[in-house]
């Protein structure tokens, strides 16, 4: 006696839901890509942004060196402090209370300080070839790095009183450097700068306080 056996295959409502089973599981997996792809990236530009905020102070601090040290007979004629307003190397005066500053390295610059006040320093540009960050433009830099960096320049004295034309013994230059990325909004000044400016708003700073050296 034989026996008749059907054979059947998946319908097509079940073809279906395997195949939505299928496609859920997939835009998962790419979703879960460009997610993991965009944090490396947002890390990594974190990581540059606070790196290019220390390289600020550390640079602030190599022109307070050089103000004195390589000051020369300037020097010989009287006593020099760091923070001259007269001394070419572009220190604010200490009358105006909080001065915000751009600042490169010396290869790209002037070694200098600029307290200009504009806006349009801000931005800060690649070198292809050396790879350094700078304000400087055209040429082997790249026109957007993405980055922006202001540096606020604030004096205060060792004693807590207020600064004045006299101080010079014992001034101090609170040195903050920020850096904003894609997205990030600048503080405008310094006393909004520890509020406003976290690493989720695409923000970060650094701060130091340099104290003046005087040649006699």
């Amino acid at each position: 006696m034989f026996t008749n056996k059907t054979k059947r295959g998946f319908s097509i409502g079940e073809v279906m839901i395997a195949t939505f089973i299928l496609l859920v599981g997939i835009i998962g997996a790419i979703m879960l890509t460009v997610k993991s792809s965009s944090n490396i990236s947002d890390g990594k530009k974190a990581i540059t942004a606070a790196l290019l905020a220390q390289e600020g102070t550390e640079l602030v601090r190599s022109v307070r060196d050089n103000s004195v040290t390589q000051r020369g007979d300037d020097c010989n004629q009287h006593r020099c402090t760091a923070f001259d307003a007269d001394a070419d190397y572009g220190w604010p005066n200490i009358a105006n209370g909080e001065s915000v500053c751009s600042v490169d390295y010396r290869l790209e610059g002037d070694g200098k300080l600029n307290c200009s006040g504009s806006t349009a320093g801000e931005d800060l540009y690649i070198n292809k070839d050396t790879y350094f960050y700078s304000h400087s433009q055209g040429g082997n830099h790249v026109s957007n790095s993405h980055f922006k960096r202001k540096v606020f320049i604030q004096y205060e004295t060792t004693d807590g009183t207020l600064p004045t034309s006299a101080d010079v013994n014992k001034l101090v230059a609170k040195v903050t450097s920020v850096v904003v990325w894609t997205g990030g909004k600048m503080p405008n000044t310094a006393s909004s700068i520890e509020l406003n400016c976290k690493i989720n708003k695409h923000c970060a700073f650094a701060q130091t306080r340099l104290t003046s050296w005087i040649n006699y």
